[in-house]
């Protein structure tokens, strides 16, 4: 896998434990993904991460603080371990999906939302509405996103439900439908 630049791997993460906790709790909590940009050494904070590194930082510190209590600053700043270690939830461990698999991404979040990294091309960058069928390539802006669903119900157009990490301006208040069962 080609290493994401950027920081959005570690709102992907975050968003990703947000969601995961939600199911198995019953609780949101907005998690911090400035903690794994300062403190996840085996990443290089807002340069560019790996999803994977971040979940495995999150397990092995014994969980990850709230938004509210570790802000995003949009840099790489120094970890804050009095923050850090006001933990509010944890994780026991995580699966990879096989790459480039709709079969397996499908049963995957089905069960749970997953992050994934994608094309983020100009065509996805100007979405704005509707379900997305632009352009899309392989790893020459890679970018990570939250799966979090997907629509089967319309047979002319099914897609993915994708949670972006540029803000609610962007797209359908910050998510994406993009086409599924495409050709690749």
């Amino acid at each position: 896998m080609s290493k994401i630049t950027g920081s959005c791997w570690a709102f992907a993460s975050t968003e990703t434990v947000e969601d995961i906790t939600k199911i198995k709790k019953g609780v949101l909590y907005d998690l911090s993904p400035q903690q794994l940009i300062d403190c996840d050494t085996r990443n290089d904070g807002c340069t560019s991460g790996y999803m994977y590194k971040a979940i495995k930082y999150i397990q092995r510190y014994g969980g990850i603080t709230t938004w509210a209590n570790y802000p995003y600053t949009s840099v790489t700043g120094t970890c804050d371990a009095f923050k850090a270690a006001e933990t509010v939830t944890t994780i026991s461990g995580y699966g990879e999906v096989i790459s480039n698999s709709k079969q397996a991404l499908m049963v995957a979040v089905a069960r749970q939302p997953i992050a994934v990294a994608i094309d983020a091309s100009d065509d996805f960058q100007q979405y704005s509405a509707g379900v997305f069928h632009g352009s899309c390539g392989i790893d020459t802006n890679v970018h990570v996103v939250s799966v979090i669903g997907y629509d089967d119900t319309d047979t002319s157009d099914k897609y993915w439900i994708m949670k972006n990490s540029w803000g609610s301006e962007w797209g359908e208040a910050g998510y994406i439908r993009m086409e599924k069962d495409v050709a690749a």
